[in-house]
């Protein structure tokens, strides 16, 4: 992680690869990932993931991934 920046329920992670922008709205926190290549970005999801299950455990957090690119996000 090179540098975050945070505004009110908002956070974006600037990533060596890409950036994850975070949001928390009530009981839902919304991550976003973006990067220019696929491989990196399936690295950034798969190291953010893993973490946010494991400080969620307690919680009952669960990790969905979806596509926003995909004609069946939309």
């Amino acid at each position: 992680m090179q540098a975050v920046e945070r505004s009110g329920t908002s956070a974006v992670l600037i990533l060596a690869r890409g950036r994850c922008l975070l949001r928390a709205d009530g009981d839902v926190l919304s991550v976003r990932i973006e990067s220019a290549d696929e491989v990196d970005l399936r690295r950034i999801q798969d190291v953010i993931g893993a973490d946010l299950a494991r400080l969620g455990t307690r919680e009952g957090l669960d990790v969905t991934w979806r596509d926003l690119g995909s004609p069946a996000a939309q």
